[in-house]
Order: structure tokens, then sequence, then C-alpha cells
């Protein structure tokens, strides 16, 4: 069965022919669901109600354990503080969140305008800065010097690699990010966004720090013995519960901007793109991202938990334990890491079809199997570019909280010691400033990778200028292993349009001939060739729908 027809023909012959029986059987999940649908039933409803049970049952255990707290203390405390530093600290970070917002938007429009630029410098900004940090050492002779060769070499070789490896895939990400930033430009709520899910991350933190304070102030002072397995499952639950509620807030608003970028795609960009998008992401999806988070946060408080134990065997003189935890907790950092790669596409799933998180992963899994990784490649170059932006802004934030904290307190001793904490703490707020400007670029990356690999044709139809860039600059990227032949190349006399029908339909079209056409490799359906006849005529040729790289077609002229 071909399902409800929701899916590009090329791609959902592809999956129903495919060898793996997982592949074939998700294509219905991709085939019959309409893509940014409104009618969409809750999903994994369950791990909602256990995730707002457990942010019940923690903010309950705060506000009654409160009375264990000796606030009496605080109060006396906050008299003796410098009324004058603590206001100078708070201007100083206010100021280097402003800047730090400030020049995430100026490092969009720069990246906007000189795009291949800002490309080259994200992926050369390490091994660059090995290079100058190898340079600086080289006067510390003899160990400095060594290090410092070591570094350079290092990092010219990453230099290297790095224009090796990832040189055919700029020109595509250069249009992938000129098209995420006008998308965001015209929804500039994104922003918005992403930040108040920041702001619900250090919320979520601030209650578990609280929880945890009252918890070990009830301890203490009833006296209560415990042993190691009792502290290790109390470390793993506490360590589980930050991550968790982090991890729902930050992929709540990646679902959010998944929403936005797949209705933009797909040609629904008038109809509430913003209030449909956050309507799935906190409440029909939500529960589909709990259990994706749920997930990765207990593959990262396992982790955790192993380096702890780790540095216990180490303390004990215990080797062979301590390698035996290291190597478990590396197989368990890889889990961890490929599974939050994976969810990070799934999710898109979950905002365009609105599927439970099981049924996410599935389609995921069938198009990574049938479509290959070189468009996430692409996704990852955007990641790359953002991680670059937000590092340098908030770093610049930073700095500026510091300096003006300097200059407010100039008359105070330890004015630097103090102006260090102050500036930490401005770039903590600087870096959340940032990423709520910068994060939509990674969203948007994925989702708009997933849904041309899903239908190239609704771009074409939404945005056919755009499309057309696509498919040119994408054949950098889009190697998937058909057979065909060479793609024709462009002439440089004039070519006039003319009409392809597929080989099946071998009708003559009255007073025209016909020309056998075969589709080249790396061309899809929709995309324009151009031929010559056996008379020497240029001719442009449209590959019509369902067309596979390597099948034939009649062009009439």
């Amino acid at each position: 069965s071909f399902g409800m027809g929701y899916l590009d023909p090329q791609l959902r012959q592809g999956l129903v022919s495919h060898e793996d029986s997982t592949v074939r059987d998700s294509c219905s999940l991709l085939d019959d669901v309409e893509p940014c649908g409104d009618d969409r039933p809750c999903r994994d409803g369950f791990c909602a109600l256990l995730f707002y049970i457990t942010a019940g049952v923690l903010i309950f255990f705060a506000a009654s354990a409160s009375d264990q707290l000796n606030f009496a203390d605080y109060a006396s405390a906050r008299e003796k503080l410098n009324e004058e530093a603590f206001q100078a600290a708070m201007k100083a970070i206010c100021v280097g969140g402003i800047v730090s917002f400030i020049l995430a938007q100026c490092f969009l429009r720069f990246a906007n305008a000189c795009t291949e630029v800002v490309v080259w410098a994200a992926l050369l900004f390490g091994p660059l800065s090995l290079i100058v940090a190898g340079v600086s050492m080289l006067p510390s002779a003899p160990v400095g010097t060594a290090i410092g060769f070591l570094s350079i070499s290092l990092g010219v070789c990453m230099a290297s690699c790095t224009c090796c490896c990832w040189k055919h895939l700029i020109p595509f990400t250069v249009l992938l990010i000129q098209t995420l930033i006008s998308v965001m430009q015209d929804h500039f709520a994104m922003i918005f966004i992403t930040l108040a899910g920041s702001i619900l991350c250090v919320a979520w933190n601030l209650l578990c720090v609280v929880g945890c304070l009252a918890l070990y102030m009830v301890h203490r002072s009833n006296n209560y013995q415990h042993d190691a397995a009792e502290d290790n499952a109390v470390y793993f639950a506490v360590c589980f519960i930050f991550l968790w509620g982090s991890m729902v807030a930050s992929n709540t608003c990646h679902v959010a901007c998944c929403g936005i970028f797949s209705r933009w795609y797909f040609g629904k960009e008038h109809d509430s793109p913003v209030a449909k998008s956050l309507k799935v992401a906190f409440i029909t999806s939500f529960g589909s991202i709990c259990l994706g988070s749920f997930a990765v946060a207990f593959i990262r408080a396992t982790e955790m938990l192993l380096k702890k134990l780790e540095r216990e065997a180490a303390e004990d003189n215990n080797p062979v334990v301590c390698v035996l935890l290291c190597l478990t907790r590396c197989v368990v950092n890889c889990i961890g890491d490929i599974l939050e790669w994976f969810n990070e596409f799934a999710y898109v799933q979950c905002a365009v079809r609105g599927h439970g998180y099981l049924d996410a992963v599935k389609a995921t899994y069938a198009l990574c199997t049938f479509s290959g990784c070189q468009g996430i490649s692409a996704a990852s170059l955007v990641s790359t570019v953002m991680t670059m932006g937000a590092l340098l802004c908030s770093i610049l934030g930073g700095a500026m909280s510091y300096v003006i904290f300097c200059g407010l307190m100039t008359d105070q001793m330890g004015v630097a010691v103090f102006g260090s904490i102050v500036g930490v703490f401005g770039y903590i707020i600087a870096i959340m400033m940032a990423l709520a400007v910068l994060q939509p670029l990674q969203s948007g990356a994925t989702t708009l990778i997933v849904c041309w690999a899903e239908r190239p044709g609704d771009l074409a139809r939404s945005h056919p200028q755009l499309a057309s860039e696509f498919a040119s600059r994408g054949q950098s990227w889009m190697e998937i292993d058909f057979a065909g032949t060479p793609a024709l190349q462009p002439q440089p006399d004039a070519a006039r349009n003319v009409a392809a029908v597929p080989m099946m339909e071998m009708q003559q079209l009255p007073g025209s001939k016909q020309l056998s056409v075969t589709v080249p490799a790396n061309v899809m359906s929709g995309q324009v060739l151009q031929v010559r006849t056996p008379e020497g005529q240029l001719l442009q040729v449209q590959v019509p729908a369902g067309a596979r790289p390597g099948t034939t077609f009649l062009a009439s002229y």
C-alpha cells in the first residue's frame, strides 16, 4: 500500500522497496499523515503526566521543607553585604546580557551578508585557536616549545582535514543559513520562545537546588545515617531530575521552532504558525518531548554516576575497577551522544506530523537509512556556525560585565576577585541570551533538511526560485546510489522549454517529435535538464514526477 500520498513518490518507492523491513514498515508513518495538520491527538501523555508529577513533588517538597532552612542567618548575612557592590554586580550582569543579545543580532546580520566568510571562520576557528596557542607557547622553552610545536602541528592537520572534508558542503550550507535567517526575520517570535525556554531551564535548576538544599538540611538535622549505595541512588536521582527538566525546556523550544520552519516550508506560514507550533510543543507533543528527554537524561545521569564511582575507585587506589568504569562510561557517553543527536531529528517528526516519540524514531531511522547523512552533515555545519557565534557573543558579554563592575567599584578592595565572579555570572547570562537568538538556526537547519528529503516538491510549489537553488547547490551533498548517466551540462545557446511525459505513456503527441531522455544521477523529479536533439536543437526538459535516476522518459518537442 502507498498510503495517503503525502510523501514524495520517489522516496515512497525507495522506502517500500528497501531491503530493511523496519524501513518498509515506517513508510506509512510518513505517507499517511499530512504535514502540519491541525487535528492532532495528544501523544505519550503518560510521560507528560509523570513529568508534571515530578515537578509537583519537587515544588511541594521544596516548599514544605523550607522551614528547615535558617532564613534568619541569610537575612543577617545580607545586611552585612555591601549593597553598592550588589547593585553594581546586578547592573554589570544585566548589561552583559543585553550586550550579548545585541551582538548576537549583529552576528546574524553579518552572517546573512557574508555567509561564506562566517562558515569558513566557524570551521577554522578551532584549528586556528590551536595554532595561535601553540605560537604563544613557543618562547617557553623547553617544555613549552615542544607543546607549542605539537599544538601548531595539530592545528595545521585539523585545518587541512577541514578544508578537504567540508569544502564540498560549503555552497549548500551558505544557502541554508541565508534561508534560515530570512525565515527568522519574518518570525521574530522564535527568539522569545527560546529565551523563555532558557528562563524555564534556569527556574528548574533553581528549584532543584532549593529542593536538594532542603533535603540536605533535613538529613543533617535528623542525624540520618545512610550507606554508599543510598548515596549513589540519591546522586543519580538528583542528576536525572536536573537533566530531565532542563532537556524538556530546551527540546520544547526546539519543537516549537521546528513547527514554525516546517509551516514555512509547506506554504502554511500565514496560518498562525507561531500559535499552532506552540500548541504542538506544549500540548499535543509535550509527552513525546518528555519521553525523549527522559531517555537522554537517564543515559547522562548514568554517565555522571559512573564518573563519580570512577573517582571513588581512584581514591581507593583500585586501578582495575577504575579502568572498567572508565571504559563503561565511554560506551555510555557514546550511546548518549547518538541518542541526543537522533532525538534532534526525531523531534522534527513530532513537530511536522504529530507522531509519538517511538513512531518519530522509526520514521527518522527510515529517512536516515534510505537518504544517507550528507544533508545531516550540512546541518552540523550550521551548528558549528551557531556555536561560534554564541561563544564569541557570550565571551564579550562576560568581559563587559567584568569591566563595568570594576569600573563601578574602583575604590573597593578585592575588586578584581569579585569582578571575576561577576564576569562568570555575566558569561552565563550572556550565553543564554546569545543562544536565545541563535538556537533557531539549528532547529531550522534540521527541519528544512528533513522536509527537503521527504517532499522536495512542496518547496518548488511554495518557493520555486529557492527550490531551484536548493536543487542546484544540493548536488554537492545529495549522493544517492542510483545508476544513471552523467548530468548534462548547460549549453551557451538558448534553450526551448518542452513537455515531458513518463516512458509508460508512449502515445505520440500530435504534430511533435519525441526524444528519449535518461534521468542523470543526483537529479530529482521537478528539476530541469538541458538536452540536445538529433537535429542539434537545445531543449529544456523538466523531469516528471516519479522519475528516478537511471529511468527514461519521453520529451516532446
